[in-house]
């Protein structure tokens, strides 16, 4: 079992940034593949016509991460999430997400640190705000 604890932010796509926190637990099913279960903690911040707008969502999720390389102190996981927005949040939407990221283990720690890179795509479930696609960065760590 996998835990990983991070912070996001995104590039602006038309004129919105997405920041955050997320949650990864991690099962390994067979060999290198494990299903996921993921929480993500968002705020998007939205510039328009000299106006700032700020929505925050809480997202529930699962997918699979697939290890390409899996060495004793390193790794390189692919993830593949879908999910969506759980309470009453500020803008429902649904997501689509695959990342990549470079986990290394710190010393001869069992704990290590992640760098990755990532695509969310978040379909709108409301008239007010479009579909928006990120591709975002996160940093955190893996127990």
């Amino acid at each position: 079992m996998s835990i990983e604890l991070g912070m996001q932010t995104s590039l602006r796509n038309k004129g919105m940034t997405m920041h955050g926190y997320h949650l990864d637990l991690g099962v390994v099913v067979y060999k290198h593949l494990s299903v996921l279960g993921g929480l993500d903690i968002l705020s998007h911040h939205l510039r328009q016509d000299g106006t700032k707008s700020y929505y925050n969502s809480v997202d529930l999720g699962g997918g699979l991460m697939y290890d390409f390389i899996d060495k004793p102190s390193y790794s390189l996981p692919l993830k593949l999430k879908i999910g969506s927005t759980i309470g009453s949040p500020d803008w429902k939407h649904t997501f689509y997400d695959t990342s990549l990221s470079w986990n290394q283990l710190f010393g001869k720690s069992k704990v290590a640190g992640v760098l990755g890179i990532g695509y969310r795509y978040e379909k709108s479930r409301n008239d007010l705000m479009p579909s928006h696609g990120f591709v975002y960065f996160t940093a955190g760590i893996k127990l």
